[in-house]
């Protein structure tokens, strides 16, 4: 008998512990919530200053690629036409392209964010691209292709090629 009480309480304290542990988890729970409703804020800037356009943009008439106007830049099924979104350190940018973002570094100059772009923003590799608006050619490497905004952000935000700010505000979403 002195068995039975014993096993009998020890079953009842497993049972008091298991409805502890779940108002404990309850409490976690509604605390996980809180800090995620805390860092919405902080996303939303983020998305806010990476995804707003700085400039009025006007499309510009894509030039005609003549034979041998061009030395590098070839037209094909895949080429369509993209806007830059985002500027961030180093020569990368996020552009806006048919399937999606794309992160690419550029080789041998500055893009005007008000500027419009034409190449294959669909495939990963180092390939020359046509700035549309003036006319001439960039080399670039794609780093990343066919992405959502979130998974651009991220890109950037792990490799540290968002701005200095935007890097900050990344940092401390994902501390």
């Amino acid at each position: 008998m002195r068995n039975f009480l014993i096993l009998l309480g020890l079953a009842m304290a497993v049972m008091s512990c298991g409805k502890a542990s779940e108002d404990g988890n309850a409490q976690v729970a509604d605390s996980a919530t809180a800090q995620v409703e805390e860092v919405n804020p902080l996303l939303d800037s983020l998305k806010k200053s990476i995804f707003t356009p700085t400039a009025k943009k006007e499309k510009a008439e894509c030039p005609e690629n003549k034979d041998g106007e061009f030395a590098h830049y070839k037209e094909t099924e895949e080429c369509s036409n993209a806007e830059i979104v985002y500027c961030g350190r180093s020569d990368y940018y996020i552009v806006d392209a048919v399937r999606g973002y794309a992160i690419m570094q550029v080789y041998g100059g500055f893009l005007d964010p008000t500027h419009w772009l034409r190449g294959d923003f669909n495939s990963r590799n180092t390939e020359y691209i046509l700035d549309k608006t003036t006319g001439r050619e960039i080399r670039v490497i794609m780093e990343e292709v066919c992405l959502t905004e979130d998974r651009a952000i991220d890109w950037m935000g792990i490799h540290r090629k968002l701005d200095f700010d935007d890097q900050e505000t990344y940092d401390a979403i994902n501390d």
